[in-house]
């Protein structure tokens, strides 16, 4: 049966459920589709008022802290949890499959597990080696006690058994033997052929999706960049750092780009530049926003402008003649442009000349 990494199929009749952890744990190996404490700890949330989950275990291992958080969720539920090996138990899986109480730890007959110590990698000076040593010794004394406290067995006995550096292959049976699980009578999920002497990287492609196969399998990938690394850095040509840039955009790396030593220096004498520059745009952009006031300024002016002409035309005054009818009484009128008021007036006063 092909699942997801993490499925859950619940029965809400008969208040259980199964949880399958199938595929690696965290984001070891380039997974694309992780097992996380996160994610496992959602599921066991939405089923807290179920009275039984077994949890189905099929994978090659993966990040001890996000493994160590599974166990510990494990532990904080084993009046309810069951765990079982459906194929492989190696590694991380070995120890959550040994976090249930005993009577809770099962196995397939046909299943296989393996144990061994916590492995990183480091790089730097002695003392950074050093450092990294004590860190494994701490995850190990933790491992140890795991398994220690699953089988009854004393820590240093556990580390004397599995803990010498080496893979330790165990079938169903001796795996109840030691006291991990019972075996139970179904069947176990398919497991690589001839796995106890297949590298774990290629254990780890059987459970990894199809896209990340190859390079699990060995398949190099960054070809160009693995030929480079032959060569002397005063030799290496544009064309060679073209090749591995379109290596890297093919794996859709974000944030890392090759560049030639030349181009570097010629990055660098241009950043240096950068202060100058800022300064003239600081020196343009000042000059641009008086611009733009006095733009704004003789915008208002013409709007002004605009407004006094759109007032009404004052009345045209009626012109004056200097000709006289020679009525009398009339006289001459320098020629001129009359107001209303002035006209008034002139009529008054001719009406009071006809008066006798």
């Amino acid at each position: 049966m092909k699942k997801q990494s993490l499925t859950v199929v619940a029965n809400d009749a008969t208040k259980t459920a199964s949880i399958y952890l199938y595929g690696i744990i965290g984001d070891f190996w380039n997974n694309g589709d992780p097992i996380t404490a996160k994610t496992f700890q959602q599921k066991i949330s939405a089923l807290y008022t179920y009275n039984r989950i077994d949890v189905h275990l099929n994978g090659p291992g993966g990040d001890v802290h996000e493994f160590l958080a599974i166990c510990n969720i494990i532990n904080a539920n084993q009046d309810k949890i069951h765990t079982w090996n459906d194929g492989l138990c190696a590694s991380g899986f070995f120890y959550i499959l040994a976090s249930a109480k005993k009577e809770n730890r099962h196995t397939a007959q046909n299943a296989i597990a393996m144990a061994h110590q916590a492995g990183s990698g480091a790089f730097g000076k002695s003392n950074d080696l050093r450092e990294a040593a004590d860190m494994l010794d701490v995850h190990d004394e933790v491992l140890a006690g795991i398994l220690a406290k699953a089988t009854g067995k004393k820590v240093d006995e556990v580390k004397a058994l599995w803990f010498d550096g080496k893979d330790h292959w165990m079938t169903a049976e001796d795996t109840q033997t030691l006291g991990i699980a019972t075996i139970e009578s179904y069947d176990a999920q398919p497991v690589p052929e001839n796995i106890t002497a297949m590298p774990l990287n290629k254990v780890a492609a059987f459970y990894t999706p199809q896209n990340n196969q190859e390079n699990m399998l060995g398949f190099n990938k960054f070809k160009s960049l693995t030929a480079l690394a032959k060569v002397a850095a005063a030799e290496v040509t544009a064309e060679q750092v073209t090749a591995v840039n379109e290596e890297i955009v093919a794996q859709e790396i974000e944030g890392v780009t090759l560049v030639l030593d030349s181009e570097l220096q010629t990055i660098t004498a241009d950043a240096g530049k950068v202060p100058s520059l800022n300064t003239q745009i600081t020196a343009l952009t000042t000059e641009k926003e008086a611009e733009v006031q006095k733009v704004v300024a003789l915008t208002a002016e013409v709007a002004g402008l605009k407004k006094e002409l759109n007032k009404p035309a004052v009345e045209a005054l009626a012109p004056v003649t200097t000709a006289t009818d020679g009525t009398p009484g009339t006289q001459e009128v320098t020629a001129e442009f009359e107001t209303q008021t002035d006209r008034e007036y002139n009529q008054i006063k001719e009406v009071r000349n006809l008066i006798p």
